[in-house]
């Protein structure tokens, strides 16, 4: 049970809360009852808030009223599902180039501007988006909504470690505050929490983690695995430990069953971009993940723009239903995901069972079949006790394999491994080994374990 903080002297419980307090708690009882609906009632609802927000968008902003002059799109038009399937997809370029004619000149009262989102720009593409208070109230909410759902200890010690300011974070000691941010704090009291910057080695990760014996701990789920596989080497454990939490790259069951061995506690992921916040969290009874349709209409669509069915991975296509400042209408991510079946848990929130990258994380064979190459098998490790790992596509039949190891593999084990990953790969492709001292991350701290560097047809 969560009890929230009181701001009236003498008084604990029942709590009185400010009006921040008020405004959060009421987003979680309505999150409470939402989450429950059926499918087809969680649908009337965003169709309901779209037709607002395309309204807006075709009003007010230069880029949508050019955008759907001459198509199907008529203002005020009353939304069913057939019609929405109409409104056509953005990609990511055209987003990339409409620069300032995405943003709206003209809020509606209550939506102040906020401050300017920029993405990573991994793909060579980063997206400027606006965010106005609305959307940051949102993105509170849904951090919130995930302690909740997981029934976290809020006053446990919660340590990040992730991409950090060049001031903050810094080995050996890291950056410690109380609290686990306004999300929480506004309602709750917390713990404190502990950020560590990535670059890191990670025996001093493990150091800085055996000196706070953390409740949670939260990092990339290749630091994770990193972490993982250097503490069961150096018999480490943390008698506090109760969750694992992940962020910013694909996670595989590899990953969640690294941290159990290590760690004896599971892994929770989430699903999220800068450009909307979340899109989705994981169940608290499953490693599926659940969409937050209050926050965001998300679409898994195949090649030809129709829905996919349970089971079949598709492009991610999302609209963020709140952000009046700069539309996102029909976006095409630029992920792409597996469509899961109805959650046996209750909740009417779509599932995903997968989430799989981007299409530069996908293989390309010479018969033409693009693949999602299966990396990172634990016989990997078995050859060699290997650091680092990731393969990169250069053309139709060579693959170059990069790797941080302690010296060179012998020619046995270099065999013995061109085994493993041609199997892996389905596919005997040239492999060419490159030893490394680190291998470097994104510019958004990601790490990729597979990229294509082949150019996708026009």
């Amino acid at each position: 049970m969560y009890i929230p903080k009181s701001i009236v002297h003498g008084i604990t419980w029942p709590a009185i809360g400010d009006a921040s307090a008020a405004q959060a708690m009421s987003m979680q009882y309505q999150f409470e009852q939402t989450q429950w609906l059926a499918k087809k009632n969680i649908l009337n609802l965003q169709l309901e808030q779209l037709s607002s927000l395309l309204t807006h968008a075709f009003r007010t902003t230069i880029f949508y009223n050019q955008f759907y002059k001459g198509k199907s799109f008529k203002p005020k038009r009353i939304l069913t599902p057939e019609r929405w399937a109409d409104i056509p997809i953005v990609s990511r370029l055209e987003i990339q180039q409409a620069g300032d004619s995405l943003i709206s000149n003209q809020l509606p009262n209550g939506h102040n501007m906020g401050g300017e989102i920029t993405t990573s720009g991994s793909t060579g593409q980063p997206v400027v988006v606006r965010s106005t208070q609305v959307t940051q109230h949102f993105w509170h909410a849904f951090t919130l909504r995930d302690h909740v759902w997981h029934q976290r200890n809020l006053k446990g010690k919660l340590c990040v470690i992730k991409k950090a300011n060049s001031n903050q974070g810094l080995p050996p000691n890291g950056t410690s505050i109380k609290g686990w941010g306004f999300s929480t704090d506004v309602v709750y009291k917390t713990g404190s929490s502990h950020l560590l910057s990535i670059a890191a080695s990670i025996d001093e990760q493990l150091d800085w983690l055996q000196k706070i014996n953390p409740t949670y701990i939260l990092s990339y789920p290749s630091n994770l695995e990193l972490l993982a596989a250097t503490a069961q080497q150096r018999d480490i454990k943390f008698s506090e430990l109760q969750q694992i939490r992940s962020l910013g790259e694909v996670v595989t069951e590899r990953t969640r069953q690294m941290c159990r061995d290590a760690f004896n506690v599971s892994l929770v992921d989430n699903y999220s971009c800068q450009e909307a916040g979340y899109l989705a969290l994981q169940c608290p009874e499953h490693d599926h993940y659940h969409v937050q349709s209050e926050n965001v209409m998300l679409e898994v669509l195949d090649e030809n723009d129709n829905p996919c069915k349970p089971g079949e991975t598709g492009r991610v296509v999302i609209t963020s239903l709140h952000n009046y400042a700069t539309p996102l209408i029909r976006y095409e991510l630029g992920d792409f995901a597996e469509l899961g079946e109805p959650c046996d848990c209750g909740r009417g929130l779509p599932v995903i069972t997968k989430i799989l990258g981007r299409r530069r994380n996908m293989l390309s064979l010479p018969d033409g079949r693009k693949i999602w190459p299966l990396v990172g098998s634990d016989d990997y490790r078995d050859v060699a006790d290997i650091k680092q790992f990731q393969l990169v596509q250069t053309d139709l039949d060579s693959v170059t394999v990069n790797l941080v190891v302690a010296g060179a593999l012998s020619k046995t084990q270099e065999a013995s491994l061109t085994t493993i990953i041609q199997r892996s790969l389905q596919y005997p492709f040239k492999l060419s080994y490159q030893y490394l001292d680190e291998i470097q991350r994104s510019k958004g701290s990601k790490f990729e374990d597979f990229v294509s560097m082949l150019k996708e047809p026009d």
